[in-house]
């Protein structure tokens, strides 16, 4: 499960996952993303995985996300991944990013780590509500993701 959050000063969507980890998850956040960015344009990303408890997501699933343009390619993306499992997979995950030729986000093990490469001192993030799925045509295989 997921939450986004926009701080619209700075132009970063902040992505807090918490609970388990799967795939659908992913998937989800892929085709939430690409409605955010149709809607917002493509802006910086903070992806934030400290409270997710445990993790099922196959590494096949991560190498084939790392393989697919990021939805705001062009854009900073910094990962928080404190949990030893998680820090490995958003590694892996940025490998790939920089073999296709994209730049590899930032993977950090704290929230402070991620506000300091992003310039942020002070934050003013609001909750963002996606728009439904079939509101636009999604780019990539997606799952709804549940109301934020």
């Amino acid at each position: 499960m997921f939450t986004f959050s926009f701080e619209r000063s700075f132009r970063i969507l902040f992505v807090k996952f918490s609970g388990v980890l799967d795939s659908p998850d992913i998937d989800a956040l892929y085709g939430a993303a690409d409605r955010f960015f149709t809607a917002e344009g493509s802006v910086d990303a903070l992806v934030d995985f400290t409270a997710v408890t445990s993790v099922s997501l196959p590494i096949g699933s991560v190498i084939e996300r790392g393989k697919q343009r990021p939805p705001n390619d062009g854009h900073r993306r910094v990962i928080v991944a404190p949990q030893l499992e998680l820090y490995g997979l958003a590694r892996v995950y940025g490998a790939y990013q920089e073999l296709r030729g994209w730049t590899r986000p930032h993977i950090v093990k704290t929230r402070a780590e991620a506000f300091a490469l992003l310039g942020l001192a002070n934050p003013r993030f609001e909750p963002v509500t996606i728009a439904p799925e079939q509101a636009l045509p999604p780019r990539r295989p997606s799952v709804q993701p549940s109301p934020v």
